[in-house]
């Protein structure tokens, strides 16, 4: 079943369970894995403050292609602009070009429902947690589908999905990209919260024990 979670209670839920660092260190390294649609900004030069990004959820299943666009430009997560599992080279192909200072809306796409031990079919596996079809994003059926890019190895590859690159008109080897969000609106009313074994941030050691810095109860999952 999924439930609407107060983002207080479910603050104070996790801190309770993971102990105030273990939170904390888990909120900085591990990627929300309900997907949301993204408006951010690059630019080159000075960091400086910025204001806060502003989230509301409209009630709308944001389809590729549908609800709101806040940036200049529009970027889906659709097979042919992510990469799955690793991280662009070098010299990979930007799928979008920008000038600095304008503006993006991406969809992002989780990869949970995707992947291998989930059996690769986000519509079964998010229908066994009382997700409507409807609510299923097409995306995530059609990475699940038509991934093509490289060959999974579910052992090796990570589990991410990463969208772009982008390119930005200009900018130069070294060069350092000042990359704002502006706003988030979230694509589905659910989300996934998960850890697998030997794997993450908050993973046990090969020896079996916790990693520097925190407690075997903030291991996820749990050292027995």
């Amino acid at each position: 079943m999924h439930f609407p979670v107060d983002p207080g209670q479910a603050r104070e839920t996790l801190i309770a369970g993971l102990g105030r660092r273990g939170f904390l260190r888990a909120a900085g390294a591990v990627t929300a894995a309900g997907g949301t649609a993204a408006a951010v900004a690059a630019k080159g030069g000075q960091a400086h403050a910025a204001t806060p990004a502003r989230s509301s959820y409209t009630g709308e299943i944001l389809q590729p292609h549908r609800g709101r666009v806040d940036g200049d430009h529009y970027l889906p997560s659709l097979p042919d602009q992510v990469r799955w599992g690793y991280v662009p080279a070098l010299d990979s192909e930007p799928v979008l070009r920008i000038r600095s200072g304008q503006t993006v809306t991406v969809d992002s796409l989780s990869h949970e429902g995707l992947l291998e031990d989930q059996g690769r079919d986000p519509v079964a596996w998010f229908g066994g947690h009382d997700v409507p079809r409807r609510e299923v994003l097409t995306d995530a059926v059609a990475m699940a589908r038509d991934y093509s890019r490289a060959p999974r190895d579910f052992d090796t590859d990570g589990p991410h999905v990463i969208t772009g690159p982008i390119r930005v008109e200009g900018a130069e080897p070294g060069d350092v990209l000042k990359v704002e969000p502006l706003s988030l609106l979230p694509r589905v009313p659910y989300g996934v919260i998960s850890s697998r074994h030997g794997k993450g941030a908050l993973a046990r050691q090969a020896g079996g024990g916790a990693p520097a810095g925190i407690m075997p109860a903030e291991v996820m999952p749990a050292v027995a």
